[in-house]
């Protein structure tokens, strides 16, 4: 699991490279998209905290600790403060490690998704049947204005998004009836006398 101000730094980075700026909205799903497709894909948890449900869609709360939030820009990377050995305070900016797998799930989903709105990924991870759904529609919830969503359920509807995706590619360059064919019984094309 990796810091998330780590994560969001790698994003920011990415959309400083393509001449663009973030919002907090922004910010907020991209990271939630990448925690998702790398437990669907590795099963291997991105954030090293959770990711919280409310009102306005899924939020994390080491962002939202760094003023990240909504319409707001994000003009920067963001910083730790540091307490040093001295007792003297340094800022520190998270990275990840050069090496880290996790850069590639990263790098697919500012691919993906960098171009998008915070308000159409709001709209996609408030849709239906998917863990903000479940969470805050559930009779537990009892007016709790946050809730955490589970890793488990995070991860089986990504992976169910994952999943359709590559039947609608497979449709897409004509590899359903390679995927049907599958299912015919070649006896049964042959004719009625020559069983």
């Amino acid at each position: 699991m990796r810091p998330v101000t780590a994560v969001a730094n790698h994003l920011i980075q990415r959309a400083t490279q393509a001449g663009k700026t973030l919002t907090g909205g922004q910010l907020h799903n991209l990271v939630y998209f990448a925690h998702g497709l790398r437990l669907a894909m590795v099963n291997d948890p991105l954030l090293d905290e959770a990711v919280l449900a409310d009102a306005d869609g899924i939020s994390i709360q080491g962002l939202r600790v760094h003023g990240i939030s909504g319409e707001k820009p994000v003009n920067g990377l963001l910083l730790l403060l540091v307490k040093r050995a001295d007792g003297r305070i340094d800022d520190d900016t998270p990275q990840l490690a050069a090496d880290d797998p996790a850069l590639a799930t990263l790098d697919m989903v500012w691919q993906r998704f960098g171009s998008f709105t915070a308000q159409y990924m709001g709209f996609f991870v408030r849709s239906g049947d998917g863990p903000w759904d479940l969470a805050w529609h559930s009779t537990e919830r009892h007016d709790r204005e946050t809730l955490t969503l589970a890793n488990s359920a995070i991860r089986t509807w990504f992976r169910s998004l994952l999943i359709q995706e590559n039947k609608d590619r497979a449709v897409a360059d004509g590899l359903e009836e390679t995927v049907m064919l599958s299912r015919v019984s070649f006896s049964e094309t042959l004719g009625p006398n020559r069983r």
